[in-house]
């Protein structure tokens, strides 16, 4: 569990987000994205779920062959770096702002890329909206932690296939989570 309550301990998040865009894999950023969205589901915390958009925004950017194969490529990711190293030191309260500001930097720098990461911005919202929702939250909690769409995220759990039993497994998730936090 990502906890991004301390300086030191964003700092950590900041540096594995930071080593997996150097690697140009994405993967592990979907992980990352994922367990600090649970700490803000956890935490009601809107700030704390837009830090989770941008490991998911750099997992899609780093799994797309096109982005890492075109000649801006290795401007952008200076830029994504020098982004990411920037966020150690800012205060958990801003993180709405931040992530707005990182969409809208590459506007004049790579429209391409703009148009991309403000596309899958949204998909973010309505894909976190969705993982509260299956883990608990009500559609109106889900709306007001992601901004997620309502009709986006209506029309995305319609067409999903969330489980929504509660099983074993989700409980003890759920209870580590929990003893994790007031650790």
């Amino acid at each position: 569990m990502v906890k991004l309550i301390s300086s030191k301990e964003r700092k950590k998040t900041c540096d594995l987000i930071q080593q997996q865009i150097l690697n140009e894999n994405g993967v592990p950023l979907k992980k990352i994205s994922n367990n600090i969205a649970s700490e803000a589901i956890l935490t009601n915390d809107k700030n704390l779920m837009y830090f989770s958009y941008l490991p998911y925004i750099l997992y899609k950017i780093l799994t797309q062959p096109h982005l890492l194969h075109s000649p801006r490529w290795r401007s952008n990711k200076k830029i994504i770096l020098d982004y990411v190293d920037s966020l150690e030191t800012k205060e958990l309260t801003d993180y709405v702002d931040r992530v707005m500001y990182f969409i809208g930097m590459f506007k004049t720098i790579d429209r391409d890329l703009y148009y991309y990461i403000k596309n899958i911005f949204e998909k973010a919202k309505v894909k976190k909206a969705s993982y509260c929702y299956e883990h608990g939250q009500s559609i109106n909690q889900t709306l007001s932690l992601t901004d997620a769409n309502r009709i986006e995220l209506m029309h995305y759990l319609n067409n999903s296939k969330i489980n929504f039993e509660v099983g074993k497994d989700i409980i003890s998730e759920k209870v580590a989570i929990i003893e994790d936090f007031f650790k």
